[in-house]
């Protein structure tokens, strides 16, 4: 078996050779369909399509690093991948240079959501082309004719794959398994929102195919599970709903949003959490392992998000200072999930560090007390949640606040937001509901986005969507971040093509982000 990366030197030819009359013969296509003949290898590169899209979602350091403490979700004085660079303040450009440290961070998740949608296109090619997979029910046991599960697993993966590529990068290729990879009139590159209109023709795609086709998957495709058809047609219409809803650039972007769409989606989608299991020589979270371990290349509760369920004033006090007399400072808050009942108690999703690992020439507003924790440290043990019931009730919440209907996007919001939390063996009640006009006014209320006033419906809305949705993948919080407008200005607003591929493509370098550059959050 080989997994081939989607060819785009090839497209880089037809590019360049575009404006020239030259016939050159297709010796592709031959070599294609001979690597592509056995059965059994067919089967496994359809196989390969999850592995590539858990890697970018949670094995490359690159992105993890930085999008993370980019979104001031998390926060950090780490300056590997240009995670400090892109995360200090003010901000600068995104640095599009292939000799930059910034430069993989775009690079890596373009390189995997592409390997894993080449892999997915080389076996629709190849079924398409009249493979029939054969293979044994069970070890030893009868063959069965297993072409239509490897064809939907294919489709699925891949329509995934071009739902992030949609909302990370300005533009991207969509690129089927009959494009001729030489005539660029087939793969031209599409910009953002027609880019995730095209993914979600794949979404719709996958999930017809896959409800018209009874399975179900060995454990092994992702590990843990053996979902059926129709649990991976409900699983790809929630990633539709989730990526709608996070590729919108601003919030203006992201008022405008067909919200029907949105709910169509979720409505369509899972039921139970999507949790593939973490085992060793399976799949692991190199992700995971950087939030929460104890040394240098951790990552905190950035004071910018936990700041809001400050009681005490101490938020308010942080903001005023100028930026780089910012220090941490100790919350008060009834938000279980942030701390215990002591400022200095661990909560249920972040626990109290009074050491400092920081770097405080790097900058003292980076530090903080409280590192996210929730899932006590696992990082190859145990089903990991990476979407949930908790997500798609709070989009079908943000749904109702923008079609006005307030009333239940407080009742939605609520689900999450008043559910009891448990601390060892204690439980402790959730937070006091919200209501159509948003956090109650007393002396105790969260959020306080200034570190004073009660929240509003949408305040609410936000910090309960970042609060549990922390971790869910690399990118969830600054996608999210952005479609809220709590980016800070000069935050990058999508990655460019990365330049190593403008490069072979014969294209301009060009990039985002800076205080008043392009593309740049205000």
């Amino acid at each position: 078996m080989r997994t081939r990366m989607l060819s785009l030197s090839m497209l880089a030819a037809s590019l360049l050779a575009g404006c020239q009359d030259l016939e050159i013969a297709n010796t592709n296509a031959p070599d294609r369909r001979r690597a592509l003949s056995q059965p059994g290898d067919v089967e496994t590169l359809s196989t390969s399509t999850f592995r590539n899209l858990w890697t970018a979602m949670h094995n490359e350091d690159d992105s993890y690093n930085t999008l993370t403490v980019v979104s001031d979700v998390f926060t950090a004085t780490y300056a590997n991948n240009a995670a400090l660079e892109l995360s200090s303040e003010p901000r600068p450009p995104f640095n599009n240079n292939t000799l930059s440290d910034a430069h993989n961070v775009s690079r890596i998740p373009w390189e995997h959501f592409y390997r894993g949608i080449s892999s997915a296109n080389d076996v629709l090619f190849a079924i398409n082309d009249g493979l029939v997979i054969n293979t044994p029910v069970t070890v030893g046991g009868a063959i069965a004719d297993n072409t239509a599960r490897a064809k939907a697993f294919s489709m699925w993966s891949r329509a995934i794959s071009h739902l992030y590529l949609a909302a990370l990068f300005d533009k991207n290729f969509i690129v089927r398994e009959d494009a001729n990879l030489e005539d660029p009139l087939q793969n031209p590159l599409v910009e953002y929102p027609a880019s995730m209109d095209s993914a979600l023709k794949l979404v719709d795609e996958a999930a017809t195919f896959l409800n018209a086709n009874p399975f179900m998957l060995p454990d092994l495709w992702i590990n843990g599970l053996t979902p059926t058809n129709a649990d991976l047609a409900r699983i790809v219409n929630s990633y539709a709903a989730r990526m709608i809803v996070y590729a919108a650039r601003t919030p203006q972007q992201r008022r405008a949003l067909n919200w029907d769409q949105v709910v169509a989606y979720a409505d369509k989608g899972i039921t139970a959490d999507f949790a593939p299991l973490l085992q060793s020589g399976q799949i692991t979270s190199g992700f995971l392992s950087r939030l929460q371990q104890t040394g240098t290349f951790s990552a905190w509760g950035d004071y910018k998000f936990v700041g809001m369920a400050d009681v005490s004033g101490g938020y308010k006090a942080w903001l005023d200072k100028p930026v780089p007399q910012r220090e941490r400072f100790l919350i008060t808050t009834p938000d279980r999930r942030l701390t215990g009942p002591t400022p200095t108690s661990d909560g249920a999703y972040y626990r109290y560090r009074a050491d400092n690992i920081f770097r405080p020439e790097r900058g003292t507003y980076h530090h903080s007390h409280y590192q996210w924790r929730r899932n006590a440290g696992r990082t190859n043990t145990q089903p990991y949640t990476i979407l949930s019931v908790d997500e798609m009730n709070l989009l079908r919440a943000e749904a109702a606040y923008h079609k006005n209907d307030l009333d239940r996007a407080a009742q939605l919001i609520n689900l999450t937001r008043t559910r009891q939390v448990r601390i060892g063996t204690t439980t402790y009640p959730g937070l006091p509901a919200v209501t159509r006009d948003g956090v109650p006014a007393s002396a105790t209320c969260v959020p306080r986005a200034d570190g004073v006033t009660c929240g509003t419906l949408l305040q609410a809305l936000m910090y309960e969507r970042i609060m549990e949705n922390q971790a869910l993948d690399t990118f969830v919080a600054y996608l999210d971040s952005r479609g809220f407008g709590r980016l800070l200005a000069g935050t990058f607003l999508h990655m460019p093509i990365p330049a190593r591929e403008l490069e072979t493509l014969g294209l301009p370098i060009y990039s985002f982000g800076g205080v008043g550059g392009p593309g740049a959050a205000q």
